[in-house]
């Protein structure tokens, strides 16, 4: 009996390493997500802080130097939060953008999946019906001949 043998194979193994880069790219750029995500994160922690502790500060005498300072510290904490948003904002439109792209290579290589197994489906069906051919023959041989079928088995 032949082997089943799926004309596409090489296309298919193509769209599975194409899937699998894919992911891999995804999974490269939701890391980079969470790491700004967390930068993010740490630059509202510094500016609360620095804001309350300013308050605390503020009870005792503080120089116009120290104001300044202070001043600019979140200032520039403010910008930097403001910043990050705007990277977090183009990491989440890149994870978006990839995610489509994991998503189309997943369908392209299930499409092709499919096509690979209703062709071996047919293949079955075809080996399956050349058995029973083969069968019918052998019996009607058997009939002809007037010999069981398991004495024509042992001649094959």
């Amino acid at each position: 009996m032949k082997k089943y043998n799926f004309k596409l194979e090489k296309v298919l193994d193509y769209r599975k390493d194409k899937e699998k880069i894919v992911k891999q790219e995804l999974a490269n750029v939701e890391k980079k997500l969470q790491e700004e995500e967390e930068r993010m994160r740490y630059f509202k922690t510094e500016f609360q802080e620095t804001a309350l502790n300013a308050r605390k500060e503020k009870e005792e005498v503080l120089n116009l130097e120290g104001l300044i300072m202070l001043n600019n510290y979140l200032s520039y904490l403010d910008r930097q939060i403001q910043t990050q948003r705007n990277v977090v904002y183009q990491c989440l439109e890149e994870v978006s953008e990839w995610k489509g792209k994991a998503k189309k290579a997943m369908q392209d290589r299930k499409a092709l999946e499919i096509l690979k197994d209703k062709g071996y489906q047919g293949y079955v069906e075809e080996m399956k019906a050349q058995e029973r051919i083969f069968n019918d023959e052998l019996g009607l041989r058997g009939y002809i001949m007037g010999k069981e079928v398991s004495e024509l088995w042992k001649q094959f």
